[in-house]
């Protein structure tokens, strides 16, 4: 499948992977022989930025909280930045003066398998909001991404998460 570098994959209601239930994901990079990468940037976690890499305090968004990225690799750290041309884009080395985010992992797919999942339905492609990867609201997310998009498909940004609430 074409096109997806910079686009986001926003999870469908009826993806129930604790992984990936109501994510919003940033694909960072996508290449038929490869595979994508991308980043989970609706999925804070408690741990401080600060903390863990003290030279990122300055710049660093709100909240500057590291976000789970994704179950592959947890154990790595990924900054993202904005390149030359305000696009997402993974940063090379430890240090920057722009504005960015921390991910623990990443999510991945391998060649062909995220073209299948978004086949069978499990996953909407759109394009990003110019802060989507660096909302303030990062809870809030999914249901804001939803809300933005056309017909139909905007009433999933009111789905309840548990059915059995409705």
């Amino acid at each position: 499948m074409k096109g997806l570098e910079g686009r986001l994959l926003v999870a469908m209601p009826s993806l129930i992977d604790p992984n990936f239930s109501r994510t919003v994901i940033q694909v960072l990079t996508h290449d038929a022989e490869s595979g994508t990468i991308g980043v989970i940037v609706n999925r804070p976690s408690i741990l401080d930025v600060v903390e863990h890499l003290p030279l990122l305090a300055d710049v660093v968004v709100d909240p500057p909280v590291v976000f789970i990225g994704g179950p592959v690799q947890r154990e790595i750290a990924l900054t993202v930045v904005r390149d030359e041309f305000g696009r997402p884009a993974l940063l090379e080395g430890p240090e920057t003066t722009r504005a960015c985010r921390v991910f623990s992992g990443y999510s991945g797919w391998g060649p062909g398998q995220l073209a299948a999942e978004i086949a069978e339905g499990a996953w909407h492609v759109t394009e990003p909001g110019f802060d989507d990867i660096f909302s303030g609201r990062p809870e809030q997310l999914w249901a804001d991404v939803w809300r933005r998009q056309e017909g139909p498909l905007r009433m999933l940004a009111t789905f309840p998460t548990d059915l059995r609430a409705n």
